[in-house]
């Protein structure tokens, strides 16, 4: 017999068993609900067979296929299976693939249902909707069950991994760049004089030098005008193409929602191109001498996040209690603490606002 009729038979016993009451079904973590909670309630568009059941809270009232499969192993046995029915109905399927169709992903999840990802800019007509379910069930009667679990959820195109040293067009906040012999982090985009740039380091960054994005290959520009360290160590290059996002993660580039100047306590991010995004709490507000420019600069803060040398020019923010992105200031320098400068005395030097 063929592995889907001996696993069409186990289930039926399965289910038969269950009516009886002495299968209580296989205990998913709840951890795995949870995951996945999103799925079947605020990103939903259509559902069809034994699938869970969420309340408006997010949490699980009916476990669906899940209470009737008895333990671990048959558990696995179904993955298998929805993995075969996968495997066996892409050939029809694919003619809805993105760009042709609406379908983005295809595929089953750890509750054991069929999994159709939908477009989230498209749309989906319920023809096209009854045709994929049809190869599903169609596939899935081949083993004598009826009831299989479907779901059609709307999800964005994955967005792809990158560096802080690929190339960024449009250039954005921390990311890699070139000038002369070194190398530091941009730190946002801003506006000059109804022009459009980026903000780098101070130090090393005398007006007229170019500056590259990631390396020798990719000009951004010239410097186009420096702090010269008098209440900030900042510079800003004009430059047309950039965006208001700031790299955290390789998966994950947020936009700038606002800006407003450190207080000590606040827990802020430094995201650079060394030490990628690092934590820490601002602890001392105190004027600071900054070796570059021979001066001692009044007002600048001290936080206990990491850095390293390359990490120059990279933004500093907080997020406030909607994960939103709000800019504090610039990272220049390291002493005991790291040290950077608020972003009022930044704007007051270039003569720039932040985009958002």
């Amino acid at each position: 017999m063929r592995k889907r009729e001996i696993f069409s038979i186990v289930l039926m016993i399965f289910l038969i068993i269950s009516l009886f009451g002495t299968v209580s079904g296989y205990e998913m973590r709840d951890r795995s609900y949870q995951a996945v909670s999103e799925d079947y309630t605020k990103y939903l568009i259509a559902a069809y067979g034994n699938v869970p059941v969420y309340d408006q809270k997010g949490e699980i009232v009916n476990t669906g296929i899940i209470k009737e499969i008895p333990d671990e192993k048959a558990m696995f046995e179904w993955y298998d299976y929805t993995h075969e029915i996968i495997e066996n109905t892409r050939p029809n399927v694919r003619k809805y693939y993105y760009p042709d169709g609406p379908v983005i992903a295809y595929g089953s999840d750890v509750l054991g249902t069929i999994r159709v990802g939908i477009n989230d800019e498209m749309t989906i007509d319920q023809n096209t909707i009854d045709e994929i379910r049809g190869f599903i069930d169609s596939e899935a009667l081949k083993s004598d069950i009826t009831d299989i679990p479907i779901i059609f959820v709307s999800e964005p195109i994955a967005k792809l991994s990158a560096a802080r040293n690929d190339s960024w067009r449009p250039v954005i906040g921390g990311v890699r760049y070139v000038l002369g012999d070194h190398f530091g982090t941009t730190s946002y985009a801003a506006t000059r004089n109804g022009q459009n740039g980026i903000v780098i380091s101070g130090h090393y960054a005398g007006v007229g030098d170019p500056v590259y994005q990631p390396g020798s290959s990719g000009s951004i520009g010239t410097v186009t005008v420096s702090s010269n360290g008098d209440h900030s160590d900042a510079a800003w290059v004009s430059y047309s193409n950039v965006d208001d996002n700031i790299f955290e993660f390789s998966w994950t580039q947020p936009d700038v929602y606002g800006y407003r100047d450190p207080w000590r306590g606040l827990d802020v991010i430094m995201s650079g191109v060394i030490s990628g995004a690092s934590n820490g709490e601002v602890v001392v507000e105190t004027d600071a001498w900054n070796d570059y420019f021979q001066k001692t600069i009044q007002n600048q803060y001290y936080a206990d996040y990491q850095d390293a040398p390359g990490d120059s020019g990279a933004p500093v923010y907080y997020k406030d209690n909607q994960h939103r992105v709000l800019l504090v200031g610039n990272h220049w320098g390291k002493a005991r603490y790291s040290i950077f400068s608020p972003i009022s005395l930044v704007m007051d030097d270039l003569g720039i606002t932040p985009m958002y």
